[in-house]
């Protein structure tokens, strides 16, 4: 059967730049000048009869035609490559899991010998960014946080566990501070902020203190950080299970009142046409941990 299709060079030149949104990194990937993948697009577009970008000054942006194309292109290339690996490794125990930093550190890494013990021949790479790996090319699955259910292009996604937050602090902080009976006292704390206010102002809210002033703290940009602040007796962190149990297990952390707010889930983020069977083993194996930690937290 007779395919009419456009050169690969095109379309690999206008699948990375889709994906970057910007000529000039994908240019550095492709190890290429900017000027060769302008020109790759613009001979794909002139193939196509139709635009692909909506030039702007200093950016670029898909037109609806340019979506759809990338789209189908994004998940086409990292199944590709899938397959490729596969003939060439066929017996390959390799796995490369990206995850959410703070998840990684507080919660991920100290299970992780559970994970070798029971599959001592996969031989795992962990990288942990807040940038989302694209699964099947950069990672074979990963871990991802999201306030509300997000649209991974190219990969399909299950739910992990719901985030439920609650107040946590250390216990030399909590008895060095006198009158902390209810949630309302918590106003006259020093609060961690993660980001910004909003998560303890919906926590507030939850607790039935819609409108309670937020006094002044330390704002991390990181989750893990937060409640490491916590740990060491600086103020009050906002915790979740998967990232506070540890801590409350050991009495390094102590939970003092019981309202909590959802604060989005983790998703397991896995290639749209299956994984390997090291893939497949990690996230069995990572539900049943999920699992476990978030039993005792289960609402009454």
């Amino acid at each position: 059967m007779s395919r009419r299709l456009p050169t690969l060079t095109a379309l690999r030149a206008f699948e990375a730049a889709a994906r970057h949104l910007s000529f000039t990194r994908a240019a550095e990937e492709l190890f290429v000048t900017q000027a060769a993948v302008s020109r790759q697009v613009r001979e794909l577009e002139s193939w196509l009869g139709r635009p692909l970008f909506r030039r702007q000054h200093r950016q670029v942006r898909l037109t609806q035609d340019g979506v759809l194309l990338a789209e189908h292109l994004t998940g086409s290339f990292d199944e590709l490559a899938r397959v490729i690996q596969s003939v060439r490794d066929p017996g390959s125990t390799s796995l490369h899991v990206s995850v959410e930093p703070a998840l990684a550190a507080r919660w991920l890494v100290p299970r992780l010998g559970r994970f070798r013990a029971r599959h001592p021949t996969v031989e795992l790479s962990l990288s942990s960014s807040a940038a989302v790996a694209r699964v099947g090319a950069e990672a074979d699955l990963a871990i991802r946080w999201s306030l509300d259910r997000t649209a991974w292009r190219g990969a399909t996604a299950s739910l992990l566990g719901e985030v439920e937050a609650f107040p946590v602090l250390a216990p030399s902080l909590r008895a060095s501070t006198p009158g902390l009976d209810g949630p309302a006292d918590l106003a006259r704390c020093t609060l961690l902020f993660e980001d910004d206010r909003g998560y303890w102002s919906r926590w507030f809210a939850e607790a039935g203190l819609d409108g309670v002033h937020l006094p002044r703290g330390p704002v991390f940009n990181d989750a893990a950080l937060a409640i490491e602040a916590a740990v060491r007796g600086e103020g009050v962190a906002l915790g979740e299970p998967a990232l506070a149990a540890d801590d409350l297990a050991a009495g390094r952390l102590v939970r003092p009142f019981a309202p909590r707010v959802r604060l989005g889930a983790y998703w397991l983020v896995m290639p749209p046409h299956g994984a390997g069977a090291p893939a497949a083993a990690f996230a069995e194996w990572v539900r049943e941990e999920m699992e476990a930690t978030l039993d005792g937290f289960r609402r009454p």
